[in-house]
């Protein structure tokens, strides 16, 4: 912190209360009006829903004013305010400035949005004077929910001052510049989802439990260097409610640590030490115990539990010979779970270490030791829908919350009532599940809709998610379908190499609306050729382009543009097997040959096609060859098969 810029601490310490209580929301008007001199101030909530109602109960307290509403200063500023509500892409969210709510938010939550008990008696009726008095509010809110260009318009206005009180939640603190002379930081607790039981194989059973959990001192540190940052203010004030047993005078130095940014920073890599041990046995940087120890000696993680020892499970005052030794067991725990796992090599003693295929595989895709775990041990014979269920469960996708606004679409998906689905979540019985109840059910069902390629979620939050799952879990299809070749699991192969296409295309294999692939047709336009038939690459191929244009009401010359674009595509392939030879021990020789049967256009890219073949034990053999140079008509490969 700069010596010439003063923030002003305040922590008001609260009778224990739930922290996502509404009751908070009635502190924050008059905090407001006593602390943050009519300048601008952000207002830190936990969830986004709580970022929504804070927003419109202060705008509900505000209009209680009428038109002296204190956050506005300028007839300009409020002419500002109605153009800018009308530029706002969300029908949903015109409708709500329309009909009288008064945050900028996108989910309609009526005009009950405060908690306030006390009687507010607005007039409805009129929607000129309506619009007058929400133009003249000055209050908004920003979170994930937003889409990018409402958060941009949202930004944009507080910046400038037209919008003076902005709600948010913490995602507002990372990366984005957005200064205010006054920072409020509604509570220092949030609401969390914890595993109630895992069975043997890691799968979650049952709901999960809600718990509460303390913000962490970097995003607290996030949110408070928000308050007058120069050079948008020369002093600033940061507010901060939390529990009356957090600011005895013993706890108190923690937050004051905090806002003079003296904190210590602790290690955190002892919750990824795994990982990191396994990246470095593959560089063969690591190849033994000793070198193990030596580079956990030489990390930060090492510095801090001398210094802080508590933090990391130990006592303070810990001897150093017992500190070592605490070393040593972090180092033998880590890589027994590798070597448990297949993924690493040890000898008998326990003290060299290589890395085994699966090891290389984690560190190559960047996946996480649990998600690596249940790659391992899934069946050589997985199905699509296995795979897709691995995926629901890995850790790469824990951060996916299922949120109780949710669950009543989510539920409509999977009863399925008009046969979109490929896969349903099942109960037990194998009924389709009534009540979507965890994140791994909810993600398995997001991936489904989004699969059909005529997903019914349409909500930004919702698409953030499926975003996240069809990246993230096409890269750990990939790293599956290398598994299962290394295992020599023809199914388990071929299931992932289905899945991975599905998922970076967001279409299943066989979906009416491939075309959708092709650049310039949307959802719309594939509609309107799906109903004529045109539903393939194929018959799209046949198709006439003044066709084309007048099935999807495009102008010339669109048809030829699509057209073009199909030379683009892959080239076909036809496939020739021949017997080689028949050797002995029961042993058969192959040759598989490949002929590109057209010319594909010219281009910089590069098609590879996986080839995977299997004997009659489903023993797999696997390759990957170049089908798109120009040169190259024939690719032949040789394979030797065992069979009894």
């Amino acid at each position: 912190m700069l010596a010439r810029h003063s923030v002003p601490e305040l922590i008001l310490g609260l009778a224990p209360l739930n922290p996502c209580s509404q009751r908070l929301q009635n502190f924050i008007f008059d905090l407001l009006m006593q602390y943050s001199k009519g300048k601008s101030a952000l207002v830190f909530c936990s969830t986004r829903k709580g970022a929504v109602e804070s927003a419109q109960c202060l705008s509900q307290i505000a209009m209680r004013l009428g038109h002296s509403s204190p956050f506005v200063k300028s007839i300009q500023q409020q002419e500002k305010l109605k153009e800018a509500s009308l530029s706002f892409t969300d029908k949903q969210m015109q409708s709500c400035i329309i009909h009288g709510v008064i945050s900028l938010c996108t989910y309609g939550l009526g005009k009950a949005g405060c908690s306030d008990k006390r009687d507010y008696d607005f007039d409805f009726g009129s929607k000129p004077s309506w619009i007058e008095c929400f133009s003249s509010l000055s209050v908004g809110y920003h979170n994930g929910g937003l889409s990018m260009k409402d958060r941009s318009l949202v930004e944009g206005l507080f910046l400038k001052g037209d919008i003076q009180i902005l709600c948010t939640t913490n995602t507002l603190a990372h990366g984005i510049n957005l200064p205010a002379h006054t920072v409020v930081v509604k509570s220092t607790q949030y609401l969390y989802d914890t595993v109630s039981s895992l069975d043997q194989n890691g799968y979650t059973l049952g709901q999960y439990a809600k718990t509460y959990g303390l913000t962490s001192a970097t995003v607290k540190r996030e949110m408070c260097g928000r308050a007058g940052r120069p050079p948008f203010d020369d002093t600033g004030t940061v507010i901060i409610m939390t529990r009356r047993d957090t600011v005895i005078p013993t706890e108190v130095h923690l937050y004051e640590s905090l806002l003079n940014g003296c904190e210590l920073v602790e290690s955190q890599l002892l919750s990824c030490a795994t990982e990191h041990l396994m990246a470095e046995i593959v560089q063969l940087i690591v190849s033994d115990i000793s070198l193990a120890i030596e580079w956990l000696k030489c990390s930060y993680l090492h510095v801090r539990i001398k210094k802080n020892p508590e933090n990391y499970g130990l006592k303070r005052g810990i001897p150093s010979e017992c500190l070592e030794k605490h070393m040593l067991e972090i180092c033998m725990e880590k890589i027994k779970e590798l070597s448990e796992h297949g993924m690493v090599w040890t000898d008998e003693d326990g003290f060299l270490l290589k890395p085994l295929e699966p090891g290389r595989l984690m560190t190559k895709f960047y996946l996480k030791f649990n998600t690596m775990k249940l790659i391992v041990n899934a069946p050589g014979s997985s199905s699509v829908e296995d795979v897709l269920h691995i995926i629901s469960r890995s850790e790469e996708l824990s951060w996916i919350q299922l949120r109780r606004n949710e669950k009543k679409l989510l539920n409509d998906i999977n009863s399925d009532k008009e046969g979109r689905l490929r896969f349903h979540v099942l109960t037990e019985n194998g009924k389709r599940k009534k009540r979507i109840q965890t994140r791994e059910e909810k993600i398995f069902v997001l991936a489904n809709d989004c699969l059909t390629g005529d997903p019914l979620v349409h909500d930004l939050s919702f698409n953030q998610d499926v975003t996240s799952i069809c990246t993230r879990g096409s890269r750990i299809a990939k790293c599956m379908k290398e598994c299962y070749i290394y295992r020599k699991s023809y199914k388990g192969a071929i299931s992932s190499i289905l899945l991975a296409k599905c998922l970076h295309h967001k279409l299943w294999e066989n979906s009416p609306y491939l075309l959708k692939q092709l650049p310039g047709i949307g959802m719309v336009t594939a509609k309107a050729l799906q109903s004529a038939g045109v539903n393939s690459f194929e018959s799209l191929a046949a198709a006439d382009p003044r066709k084309i244009e007048i099935l999807t009401g495009r102008k010339y010359p669109f048809g030829n543009h699509i057209k073009e674009s199909l030379l683009l595509l892959p080239p076909k392939v036809e496939i020739k097997i021949e017997e080689s030879e028949c050797m002995k021990a029961g042993r058969l020789k192959l040759i598989i040959t490949l002929y590109r049967t057209c010319q594909s256009a010219t281009s910089n890219r590069h098609h590879y096609a996986d080839i995977v073949c299997s004997n009659a034990m489903f023993y797999c053999y696997a390759c990957n060859s170049n089908i798109s140079q120009s040169n190259i008509y024939m690719f032949s490969m040789l394979f030797v098969f065992s069979y009894k």
